[in-house]
């Protein structure tokens, strides 16, 4: 488990110089939570934007849904926009992929 504050360190000039010269079998045999950092550099993700997805990915996702699918106005309004904006800032460095979703009755 890796700290807030270490997980939002900018990288000095020797990790750029070394991101840069990586092949994708070195940065896919990185740690996860390594990989999730170099990500959220090369999306340029805001503070507030990790934040958001953090929450999201854990145990505000049922209370955010539930907002968004409720068609409730006025709740969670900043983090929502904040959610959004880093959703759409990830897509724009990320591959597309083939994602099956299951659902069970």
């Amino acid at each position: 488990m890796i700290c807030l504050d270490d997980f939002l360190r900018p990288p000095t000039e020797e990790e750029k110089k070394r991101w840069l010269d990586e092949t994708k079998e070195d940065f896919d045999s990185l740690p996860q939570e390594e990989q999730a950092r170099r990500c959220m550099f090369k999306a340029e993700l805001l503070p507030a934007e990790v934040l958001a997805l953090r929450m999201w990915s854990g145990p505000m996702y049922y209370v955010y849904n539930g907002v968004l699918r409720g068609g409730v106005k006025g709740k969670f309004t900043t983090t929502l926009h904040a959610l959004s904006s880093a959703i759409t800032k990830l897509a724009r460095i990320g591959t597309p992929e083939v994602v099956y979703h299951i659902c069970m009755h």
